[in-house]
């Protein structure tokens, strides 16, 4: 099944190298207002458009990158389809207390997760963000 990552250019010599394996998924609100995190879990998307809302308005305050400068098209085997879920059968099955702002963003009904690392040998490519000249705040990895 292809599908689709996207990344930053500060992440991509540990992708290119170890793979899709420090995803998270965004589950709770603590008490003090922090977020709870759970890890394993690679966001990948059926959506291979680069205009992506979540692109935009995901911009990280204290590293202030950019998680478009690449695409990354992912082939997942059929022996490992079953550790691939949709965003809604996480959300409708468990109940993240992320639901609602992860369901604010209009792509999330393209988004899929996968559960455990995702290799570099499922890459079929790796696409450089053409639309990129406008972006100043990146540091060259």
């Amino acid at each position: 099944m292809i599908l689709y990552h996207f990344t930053s250019r500060q992440h991509m010599p540990l992708v290119r190298q170890s793979g899709l394996t420090k995803g998270v998924l965004p589950w709770r609100v603590n008490p003090d207002g922090e977020i709870g995190l759970v890890p394993g879990w690679q966001w990948l998307t059926q959506n291979a458009s680069w205009d992506q809302e979540w692109a935009r308005t995901m911009i990280r305050v204290e590293a202030p990158i950019r998680r478009d400068a690449y695409r990354i098209v992912v082939d997942v085997p059929q022996g490992e389809l079953r550790q691939l879920f949709t965003w809604a059968e996480i959300r409708d099955r468990y109940l993240p207390e992320s639901r609602e702002y992860i369901d604010s963003f209009p792509e999330a009904v393209d988004w899929y997760l996968f559960f455990g690392e995702i290799p570099p040998a499922w890459f079929v490519k790796i696409e450089p963000n053409p639309f990129r000249t406008d972006l100043v705040l990146e540091v060259e990895a």
